[in-house]
């Protein structure tokens, strides 16, 4: 029988972008704030959400956009590496799934399998070109 973990807020509230805080740059929020909050576009919008930004700023600094998906990874990697009881609940898990995930390209299940089933170096790995960047700009240790 496969085990299916639903990461979000119609399953595992724990594990929905929603949900899921952090604290980076002094500010705690959940993910999903963090996230969306830190894309930008030349032409003022008040929701960025399903947007492609033009770029993020985080820190203070400004990153282009290809980095928004390190973002997002970042952003989980900092979560799931201050919750290890999460990560060993998810690792009962074969399947991880998103009920709300649509078209996005960034999306919470994928990024909690990726840590749980492949490891967490491998989600560092993703991100480490901003990690290093953010380390030397921002002073930001993960």
């Amino acid at each position: 029988m496969v085990r299916v973990l639903e990461c979000s807020s119609q399953g595992d509230f724990r594990f929905s972008a929603f949900n899921a805080e952090v604290t980076i740059f002094g500010r705690t929020t959940n993910i999903e704030r963090h996230y969306q909050s830190a894309k930008r576009t030349y032409v003022k919008r008040k929701k960025m959400k399903g947007v492609e930004p033009d770029y993020i700023e985080l820190g203070g600094y400004k990153f282009a956009s290809r980095f928004n998906s390190q973002w997002y990874s970042l952003l989980w990697l900092i979560y799931l590496d201050r919750n290890p009881h999460l990560v060993e609940f998810a690792s009962e898990y074969d399947k991880f799934t998103d009920a709300f995930r649509g078209n996005s390209l960034n999306c919470q299940a994928d990024v909690v399998e990726k840590y749980v089933k492949q490891g967490r170096n491998v989600l560092y790995e993703d991100c480490r070109e901003l990690i290093n960047i953010l380390t030397e700009k921002c002073g930001v240790v993960i």
